[in-house]
């Protein structure tokens, strides 16, 4: 399992409120999701991406990589392992193109899920559940040309495959608009439940999907099981049901 966080701006910020204000963040956090963390961001490169197979605590790169970052996207993740060994290519967010995504949960039968991607397995670096569940979002987004029915198609290949998972919890971008999706199995509504809110930090309105409340800052509020949530560059917040 793994908490998770992404937020779009109106202008470049640093994400260092997420990481290290507050009682409860990343930081914090990551003293019980210990196996690896990371950060994507967009620049005018596109996505660029730090990650390491240690805890966000014990990281000696973390702090500096943090404070320098200034960005409209971002999307961070701690990680606690439980598909897939503890390594750099396993360790979140994942990229692909123009996408950047992070995932809290299992998801049974990876071997079945592999083949459900078909030519896009080539793409895979490494060996998680998570990570295959996002080339397999990303081919059905494509094949239907829209956001909304790309992630409820893939919902309905798992589970008409007699695919399990415990959540599907994410939070994802394609570089324009940020996405979090919060649905879930397992019997923890408490840990499962996602929240969504919109703040200003240092001057800066931005809009942040979290599995947690962080930051030490308050409007966070929940966004439910069996919910999409599309943010668009103004802001504005749509919700749509995925099942």
């Amino acid at each position: 399992m793994c908490r998770l966080l992404g937020y779009i701006a109106r202008r470049p910020i640093n994400p260092g409120f997420a990481f290290f204000t507050g009682d409860t963040n990343l930081f914090t956090l990551s003293h019980e999701h210990s196996d690896g963390w990371g950060i994507a961001w967009t620049s005018n490169l596109g996505w660029e991406v730090f990650k390491e197979p240690v805890a966000l605590y014990l990281s000696e790169s973390a702090e500096r990589v943090v404070q320098e970052i200034r960005s409209l996207l971002v999307i961070a993740h701690i990680r606690k392992a439980s598909q897939g060994e503890k390594s750099h290519v396993n360790t979140h967010p994942f990229t692909s193109g123009n996408w950047a995504f992070a995932h809290n949960g299992t998801i049974g039968d990876y071997s079945r899920l592999r083949e459900m991607l078909g030519e896009r397995t080539k793409l895979l670096q490494g060996e998680t559940d998570s990570e295959a569940f996002f080339q397999l979002l990303i081919k059905n987004i494509e094949d239907r040309g829209d956001i909304v029915e790309g992630v409820r198609a893939t919902i309905k290949q798992l589970e008409d495959n007699g695919i399990h998972y415990t959540s599907l919890n994410s939070v994802f971008s394609d570089g324009s608009q940020l996405y979090g999706l919060n649905l879930f199995r397992g019997s923890d509504s408490e840990y499962y439940t996602m929240y969504m809110g919109r703040f200003m930090i240092d001057g800066v309105e931005l809009v942040a999907i979290a599995s947690e409340p962080v930051g030490g800052i308050e409007g966070w509020e929940k966004i439910g099981n069996n919910k999409l949530v599309v943010v668009d560059r103004h802001l504005t917040p749509s919700i749509y049901t995925v099942i």
